[in-house]
């Protein structure tokens, strides 16, 4: 009817976000470099990040700390993965998360959208979906610029009698064109307004990186993952508490196990 505006589904939101922005799934090779800053307890810790893709198919990836290193590289429906520790930091599952567009955007099976309302983010006029679980509190807020159809933000909200998340914001920014896809450079974790991971692309060389050993060899020392699909949530299949002591229950002490 005149005079009321038709506003987008939450799902058509993200396939044009994906569509758009995520570099993952261009058509064109390239080498990817930027830098990564991680701050723990108040100190700036940096990183490299390199990516030589050739295709889905074919690429090296490289995330290099002073005393930390991730190396994968990607042949076909695997990728083999080599670490210095046999474990995933929380951090690195975080950085995953902030530059693979499809699993910042995944939506369960039994997750739900809210209706999308119209806000401003960042002087930005943009277009924001609720995502609910099942017992339909909220998850998270997922806020997409709508002229340029790119993702702009996620929000985590604080889950009720829950301590706050370790980070309660993603923010996307410094959009820049490259080839058929629309870039965000600057990419922001976030715990109450401060910065706790950001990612910022430094270089996009869209030259033809070699297709030949030795930059696509595999680390003796790696193993091979299997590349899971992004149509599939994963889903909690057993839930243990933690077993507190009973002297910190007595002097009610709380924090966070040691990783």
């Amino acid at each position: 009817p005149e005079g009321k505006s038709f506003l987008p589904s939450g799902e058509s939101l993200i396939s044009a976000a994906i569509d758009h922005a995520d570099f993952w799934k261009t058509s064109v090779p390239m080498t990817l470099r930027g830098t990564i800053v991680l701050m723990q307890n108040g100190k700036a810790i940096n990183a490299s990040y390199d990516l030589l893709f050739v295709s889905n198919a074919r690429w090296r990836e490289e995330v290099r700390f002073a005393n930390f290193s991730r190396i994968r590289v990607g042949n076909g429906s695997a990728y083999s993965q080599s670490m210095p520790v046999n474990y995933q930091p929380l951090f690195m599952f975080w950085f995953d998360r902030m530059i693979h567009l499809p699993n910042a955007l995944l939506v369960g099976p039994k997750e739900v959208f809210g209706k999308v309302r119209e806000t401003r983010k960042n002087d930005v006029r943009a277009f924001c979906s609720e995502v609910r679980s099942a017992n339909r509190s909220p998850d998270r807020t997922m806020c997409f610029d709508p002229a340029a159809g790119t993702l702009v933000e996620i929000e985590y909200p604080t889950p009720t009698n829950s301590n706050p998340p370790e980070i309660d914001r993603i923010r996307y920014s410094d959009f820049r064109k490259q080839g058929d896809k629309l870039i965000p450079f600057r990419v922001e974790s976030l715990k109450s307004g401060k910065p706790v991971l950001t990612f910022q692309i430094t270089e996009i060389s869209v030259d033809s990186p070699p297709a030949l050993s030795p930059p696509f060899s595999v680390p003796s020392d790696s193993t091979l993952w299997a590349t899971c699909g992004t149509d599939k949530k994963p889903e909690l299949a057993n839930k243990i508490a933690p077993e507190y002591p009973s002297t910190a229950r007595v002097s009610h002490q709380s924090g966070d196990r040691k990783r």
